[in-house]
């Protein structure tokens, strides 16, 4: 049995730090995360002063071992997701998700926690409808009917929780019995950890003063 802290983090590629990373990496050393998936982060854009930020982040969280999704080109770089963890990064593969409207993607690194591998995924699925949203959940559930234990991290933008039903996960940090606001401008909750059947949650929760228009959502995980 293992234990990891997990969080899924909007950082909205830090406007609201005033592009400091340091200050979106003290949120994830202060919440003590072993894993983390990031979205809306960017690589190289104008917006963001042509800067690396998953690179910067990394250092700045203290989660030495990382890979960014790209979703789209954007100003010049890419925007897009990325996977932060303390465990080495022994595989790694993205996968574009179908879009008539922005792009969307879906990172998987295979992490070694040492007597074990974990296969680590995350994403951040359509905003605009269910109907942009069901064929992305379709495939993610292609990608996770091949691991055995696995995690899933991500903005899915529904807190329609029925939309996760195709997703052969033995259960979800948020749900409809226990629903948390991670989204507080729309008092929706719309960012998500799921795992796989030889896992449990032990403790799960937010931080609020993350710095972004999102809170963090972080949870214990228990891996057998």
């Amino acid at each position: 049995m293992q234990t990891i802290r997990v969080g899924t983090y909007n950082i909205c590629h830090a406007a609201y730090a005033d592009g400091d990373l340091q200050k979106i990496g003290k949120v994830i050393r202060e919440t003590g995360l072993d894993i983390c998936g990031v979205q809306e982060i960017e690589y190289k854009t104008e917006r963001v002063g042509d800067i690396n930020q998953p690179a910067l982040l990394s250092e700045a969280s203290g989660l030495p071992f990382y890979r960014f999704i790209r979703a789209i080109d954007y100003q010049g770089g890419f925007y897009g997701t990325m996977l932060l963890s303390r465990f080495p990064i022994v595989g790694f593969s993205m996968m574009e998700l179908e879009s008539t409207a922005e792009g969307r993607a879906v990172g998987h690194a295979v992490l070694n926690l040492g007597t074990k591998n974990l296969d680590f995924f995350g994403t951040h699925l359509a905003y605009e409808s269910a109907e942009l949203r069901a064929p992305q959940f379709l495939q993610l559930a292609g990608l996770l009917k091949q691991s055995r234990s696995f995690i899933l991290t991500g903005d899915f933008n529904t807190e329609n929780f029925s939309e996760f039903e195709v997703l052969p996960a033995a259960d979800m940090a948020n749900k409809a019995s226990h629903k948390i606001v991670t989204f507080p401008g729309s008092g929706k909750a719309i960012d998500n950890i799921l795992i796989s059947k030889n896992m449990k949650f032990g403790e799960i929760g937010t931080v609020t003063e993350a710095f972004t228009d999102h809170y963090m959502l972080w949870a214990n995980v228990t891996i057998e």
